[in-house]
């Protein structure tokens, strides 16, 4: 049994038991909770790059890195809920910076909502180009998208004040019309 009293700390080979640890506290140390715990880091670093693997390869099978929550692979991994967890993490500002680089070079959006309104902003500019307008009607569906719907949206937000200055900007630079072709006939708001 090593002696409790000694004032030296026992080498990385010498076993300390758990009454040693109990009796003389918890500052004898063999090292042993340094090497767990750089296992452990070590699994957790093997787990994070086999996913941000799959992410990759979820990208080059459909052009984006928006995976959806509840997406499961064949194999039944919770992909979904690792991507939206790098979002938590990232938020919370506990995402290792070398991990938030690779995701953004990989083409990750860190907010959905923004995600969303691009690409069904980007509907509206392929409608402008095949229509050469922005008449969108109001139950018009493009791509599974209520485009419509969301035309009709973001005048409303326009006209209270509260659709980002950013998306504004966006819309406004591509010539997009804030009063539709109805009102401006109907004189209707």
């Amino acid at each position: 049994m090593t002696n409790i009293f000694q004032t030296t700390q026992p080498t990385p080979d010498e076993p300390v038991s758990a009454y040693e640890i109990l009796v003389a506290g918890p500052h004898i140390h063999d090292g042993s909770a340094e090497r767990a715990k750089t296992k452990t880091k070590l699994k957790q670093d093997q787990k994070w790059n086999g996913m941000f693997q799959m992410l990759l390869e979820y990208k080059a099978n459909h052009g984006h890195c928006n995976v959806q929550r509840d997406y499961r692979t064949k194999s039944g991994i919770q992909f979904g809920e690792w991507v939206t967890k790098q979002r938590t993490y990232k938020r919370k500002g506990s995402l290792d910076a070398r991990r938030v680089t690779l995701l953004e070079q990989a083409g990750f959006s860190w907010n959905i909502n923004d995600m969303k309104w691009d690409e069904i902003c980007n509907l509206l500019m392929k409608y402008r180009a095949k229509h050469g307008d922005f008449d969108v009607r109001d139950h018009h569906v493009e791509e599974g998208k209520q485009l419509g719907y969301w035309v009709r949206k973001q005048r409303n937000l326009k006209r209270l004040g509260v659709l980002k200055k950013s998306r504004v900007v966006r819309l406004e630079e591509a010539g997009f019309p804030w009063k539709s072709n109805y009102t401006l006939m109907h004189g209707h708001t």
